[in-house]
């Protein structure tokens, strides 16, 4: 809700269980009786929010499209849910060589308590003011669980080879020095957190979809930089652990086409998916300083955004805000 002092608040509307099934006419059903509970004005009706599942999306029989055939329904938007796309888009990151060889030692460390005990001993002895306090498990269904396992392996790397070494171990030791399978292992641990990092940014309570379109405008932004640098075989500064492998190497020296491989699938795909919320970049930025809009970067939008900007475009500034107030 936004208060006449601008401010934002959000509540709760309703929650209610299904029981059965949940098919997308249980879930219509429900949410009409909500609705009328609360004698809630459709008129009012914007946009919807889903998850992306069928039973939400589906074109002829989903959720939505039951809204959308019912007459007392208008017009809404459609939206999937910003943070899950986000999540989806991190899953094509190419880097499998990493995580199955990362979660193929932890699990022979964490899986034998001995092991595991040994372990967290030589880190002790190795280094008594570290505060690397031990290896973890990687849970594919936490999202931000990849990143967080990758930066404490890396923090624990000397370690792990002395003890995997003492464990005969002479493969998986001779992969940790191994400077490709390292630059791919530093790359993709600098990567998740600034992942990581852009899916804190998403959350939380009072986000505006203009503040979310700034993250995920920067997220885009930062993977072609990424990939502009390795074209060059430059290492971008925001990779710091990839830049202190490589600058403490003088045999290898850094290539960054495998790198390109890697980051190029999420880059192609965060361009596919947020198309809906590109298109509303216009608004985005007519709300936060009006007087600041270009709209010559806004000539490729959809025929609906277009309408939009040839409308703005036609008004003087003073009426484009005039008239961006009147919608509020």
């Amino acid at each position: 809700m936004v208060f006449p002092d601008l401010s934002l608040k959000e509540e709760c509307f309703g929650l209610f269980s299904l029981h059965d099934r949940t098919t997308a006419d249980e879930l219509f059903k429900h949410f009409e009786i909500l609705l009328e509970s609360r004698n809630v004005p459709l008129e009012k009706l914007v946009s919807i929010t889903s998850d992306g599942a069928a039973t939400m999306t589906g074109n002829q029989n989903g959720f939505l499209a039951k809204c959308r055939n019912n007459k007392k329904f208008p017009f809404f938007n459609v939206y999937h849910c910003i943070i899950h796309q986000q999540v989806l888009c991190v899953k094509t990151l190419k880097i499998n060589d990493v995580i199955d060889e990362v979660v193929t030692i932890i699990n022979f460390i964490r899986g034998r308590a001995l092991n595991h005990r040994r372990l967290k001993q030589l880190i002790k002895d190795m280094d008594e003011t570290s505060d690397k306090s031990d290896v973890i498990y990687y849970t594919e269904m936490r999202w931000l669980s990849k990143a967080n396992m990758l930066q404490r392996f890396a923090n624990l790397l000397p370690i792990n080879r002395e003890f995997l070494l003492t464990k005969e171990k002479e493969e998986q030791v001779n992969k940790l020095h191994d400077f490709k399978w390292l630059s791919l292992s530093m790359y993709a641990v600098d990567l998740t957190l600034i992942i990581n990092s852009i899916n804190k940014k998403l959350q939380g309570k009072c986000k505006v979809v203009w503040d979310q379109i700034q993250v995920i405008r920067d997220f885009e932004l930062t993977l072609v930089n990424i990939i502009k640098h390795c074209e060059v075989n430059i290492i971008d500064e925001r990779l710091q652990r990839l830049k202190k492998l490589s600058d403490k190497s003088s045999e290898e020296r850094f290539s960054g086409e495998s790198l390109i491989k890697v980051t190029m699938p999420v880059l192609d795909e965060v361009k596919k998916r947020f198309k809906d919320f590109r298109d509303l970049e216009i608004i985005a930025e007519i709300a936060v300083n009006p007087f600041a809009i270009q709209f010559e970067r806004y000539e490729d939008l959809s025929k609906q955004s277009n309408d939009c900007f040839q409308m703005l475009t036609g008004l003087t500034l003073v009426k484009s805000v005039l008239l961006l107030l009147s919608l509020y």
